[in-house]
């Protein structure tokens, strides 16, 4: 099959596409914002033949209240200093089943390789600066942004399903202590 470019409209490829074929969507289980999240994940490992354990309820409860990212180590350091006896392997399997179900999304994976992620709120959309010196996200909205990106899809008749703008560089702090 043919190959295809994507472009910008000025002729710079954007993307890559190996051939026109759709795809069917990643199915998940229900969407976070439409359904109670501890509902979802129930459903998901009863589904598995897998128990909601009381470590699990407690890794979802600690994702469902952070204000900001989380990685897997960060989380399993928070779940640790609140007492709850919960093995690493725990804690990474359950981020893996609260992002297929939508309940999570990976915001970044850094050179490190570690993820960091965040709960998906209804009606909340933003986007990230992060620091490619201290790994700090920064969270913008821009309705300027949202309208190009709008425009462009209606221009190219264009059904967005979802989207994610991540701009990498220097914090403020990093570049004072001359990070970049």
């Amino acid at each position: 099959m043919p190959a295809h470019y994507l472009t910008a409209g000025d002729g710079d490829a954007l993307a890559y596409a190996p051939d026109s074929r759709p795809r069917p969507p990643r199915q998940t289980v229900a969407l976070a914002e439409q359904e109670n999240p501890d509902r979802i994940l129930q459903h998901i490992l009863a589904r598995r033949g897998q128990r909601y354990t009381r470590e699990r309820r407690k890794v979802l409860n600690v994702v469902l209240n952070a204000h900001g990212h989380l990685d897997a180590n960060s989380l399993y350091d928070l779940l640790h200093e609140h007492g709850v006896p919960v093995s690493r392997a725990t804690v990474y399997r359950t981020l893996r089943l609260l992002q297929e179900a939508g309940i999570i999304r990976e915001v970044f994976h850094n050179a490190h390789g570690a993820s960091s992620y965040e709960h998906v709120r209804a009606g909340v959309h933003h986007e990230h600066m992060i620091c490619l010196s201290c790994d700090c996200i920064i969270e913008f909205g821009s309705k300027q942004l949202e309208d190009i990106q709008e425009t462009a899809c209606h221009q190219h008749h264009f059904t967005p399903v979802r989207h994610q703008l991540q701009v990498f560089g220097y914090c403020q702090t990093c570049q004072r202590k001359g990070g970049s």
